[in-house]
């Protein structure tokens, strides 16, 4: 009797069936004989990789007479397990009672729960949760920005103070090491006016 034993750990994302062939010879001086096998080793799936968001945030604009049940927005999430490993489910996280917003759990669409007549002028923003059918379970956490109607003159809006941002680090940099801050910058539309005497 042979044995195969494990010679290191494996990840099935990135390899997930191994074949070889195992040979076995006799003992013959002059004459040995030997015989071959294959093997097949396949690699099962463990709940070992999160949901990520394929965006952040997600971002819609909606006209203020929207009705409810409308279609706003599709948020969507990937994992690199499979099987219910890989199936996603989504819910709101700190969902207010009167929400204006709803999100169906299996395809992640949001729709409106209520008219947003009253909300022109107004940004929205929705934590989501992504949350795979694993044994246990894994999460990640999402955002989606909504913007209602029209957005009045002089209202702040975000921006980032670069377009980009580089970084070059060592490989061998510790976790937790600080490699980047990031600044954002309320910007205000201002209106300029000529006055003539």
């Amino acid at each position: 009797m042979t044995n195969v034993c494990l010679d290191s750990t494996f990840d099935r994302e990135r390899q997930s069936m191994y074949e070889f062939q195992v040979v076995a010879t006799d003992g013959g001086r002059y004459d040995a004989r030997s015989q071959k096998v294959p093997v097949q080793i396949i690699i099962g799936d463990v709940n070992d990789n999160k949901p990520v968001f394929t965006r952040y945030p997600f971002t819609a604009e909606v006209a203020a007479y929207t009705q409810p049940g409308h279609d706003l927005l599709r948020v969507t999430a990937v994992d690199d397990d499979e099987g219910t490993n890989a199936d996603i489910v989504f819910s709101l996280i700190n969902e207010p009672p009167n929400n204006k917003f709803r999100i169906d759990p299996n395809s992640g669409v949001v729709t409106a729960a209520a008219s947003l007549a009253m909300e022109s002028g107004k940004m929205f923003h929705l934590e989501v949760l992504a949350t795979d059918k694993g044994n246990p379970p894994q999460s990640a956490t999402g955002l989606v920005e909504i913007r209602v109607g029209e957005w009045p003159e002089g209202s702040p809006t975000l921006r980032f103070q670069n377009a980009s941002y580089t970084v070059l680090i060592p490989e061998n940099s510790p976790t937790g090491k600080e490699v980047l801050q990031i600044f954002l910058l309320f910007c205000f539309i201002c209106l300029l006016f000529n006055i003539d005497d």
